[in-house]
């Protein structure tokens, strides 16, 4: 229908479109090599379409929105113009500008989001090695080595090593949540059903980095040949939490329990999103009349 934002699957992306409500559409479109070259083109949908007979269009709904009109006029005065950017600029937010008066590309949010979260975990393993290997008085990486650097850690805010060990996750976590806060944020001209899921995930995001930190705790408390949290517990139980992941030992250890609440977090939130918007569009079975 006219005003309409459309998008269709192309494979690696999604192609976003303003319908015009006459068999033509106001898209980003160029060399699919060149997309440097790209402009506002007004096509034929069929161009739109192209040969991805396979994939429906489908229609973004929003909540609020600009007039229809004001919508088909924005995307008209955007024709023959460039300045196409992946990630400032494409097809999407053209779109989204048209329909409510906000550039924005899901599409770049999920990538950055995503490759946010794949930095923090990979990046966690390398900061947290070097950390251990550094912050304490015993330097390297034997197990007296590990202890102390997570002692010295944690005395930055009065604690032991397991303080140390809160300290050296915390920044992950925060960048975590941080991550699905920024691709789950809440925006006035998203429907109810996707706001609802969204506030579900950070919800969730918020939910989880804090019980997986408490688990985290426990199974280091329990997994150790010597259990507790002692000096001597905490060594043990390291140990045997990264041998079971990698034969790494405390190091490895470390590593895991440092980077489990950015990768339990980015899991359950994106769950709680799909799961919720499934929930809300299930078919309702109408009750039956007295």
């Amino acid at each position: 229908m006219r005003g309409d934002h459309l998008f269709i699957d192309r494979g690696p992306y999604w192609h976003h479109a303003i319908d015009r409500g006459d068999g033509t559409v106001v898209h980003f479109a160029g060399p699919v090599k060149q997309k440097a070259f790209s402009e506002v083109r007004l096509d034929t949908y069929q161009t739109f379409v192209g040969d991805n007979y396979s994939s429906a269009v489908v229609t973004r709904q929003y909540g609020q929105r600009l007039d229809v009109e004001e919508t088909v006029r924005r995307a008209e005065a955007m024709v023959g113009k460039s300045g196409y950017s992946l990630f400032r600029n494409n097809c999407e937010h053209l779109a989204s500008w048209c329909v409510a008066g906000t550039p924005e590309s899901r599409q770049v949010e999920q990538f950055t989001a995503i490759g946010s979260v794949s930095l923090v975990i990979s990046g966690t393993g390398v900061v947290t090695k070097e950390v251990l290997a550094l912050a304490g008085s015993v330097s390297g990486l034997s197990g007296p080595g590990v202890l102390s650097a997570l002692s010295a850690t944690g005395e930055l805010v009065g604690g032991g090593a397991l303080a140390g060990l809160y300290l050296l996750g915390l920044v992950p976590a925060g960048l975590g949540v941080g991550a699905v806060f920024y691709v789950a944020s809440d925006k006035p001209h998203l429907t109810d059903h996707e706001r609802h899921a969204r506030a579900m995930a950070r919800g969730v995001a918020l939910v989880t980095v804090l019980l997986t930190g408490w688990l985290a705790v426990e199974a280091l408390r329990a997994s150790g040949k010597v259990k507790g949290l002692s000096g001597v517990g905490i060594s043990s139980g390291l140990a045997s939490i990264g041998n079971k992941v990698s034969s790494g030992g405390m190091v490895s250890g470390v590593s895991v329990l440092v980077a489990a609440p950015v990768i339990t977090t980015s899991v359950f939130s994106t769950a709680a999103y799909k799961f919720m918007m499934w929930w809300q569009s299930r078919p309702t079975v109408p009750a039956l009349s007295a």
